[in-house]
Parts: structure tokens; sequence; C-alpha cells
């Protein structure tokens, strides 16, 4: 799907550059938990173009269906 995505804000990233994850894979980590204001960015591109990340986000009425996405 040529799907890439860009992350700020966070701590520790746990892939490396081109590595295939699974839906619902952690992909990096969040800092202290103990701020207030921590934020993390989140953009997603197919074939180099923004795309809507919300059917991606798992909510707290999507999170029984860890396995499923859309996009």
């Amino acid at each position: 799907g040529r799907y890439h995505t860009l992350l700020a804000g966070v701590e520790r990233i746990d892939v490396i550059e081109g590595q295939w994850v699974l839906a619902g894979e952690p992909v990096a980590r969040m800092g202290d938990s103990q701020l207030k204001h921590e934020e993390i960015y989140f953009e997603l591109r197919q074939g180099g173009q923004p795309i809507n990340p919300s059917p991606w986000i798992l909510t707290k009425n999507t999170t029984s269906n860890l396995n499923k996405v859309n996009g």
C-alpha cells in the first residue's frame, strides 16, 4: 500500500526504517508519564501524500478488534 508514518515526541523508537509491523504492534514509547504536557505527533501517508489517520487509530470502542484496521 506504500504507507509510511511520521512520529515525533517519543522517547524511544522500537523499530527501524522500512520494517514491517502488524496492526496493534508497538513502534515507539512515550516519555515520562508524570509530565502533564506530553504530546505525540503522528502523520500517516500513502504514496507520499498525507491521509486521514482516524480509521487506523484505536479508541476505547475498537480495542476489542485489535487485528482489524481500515484504510
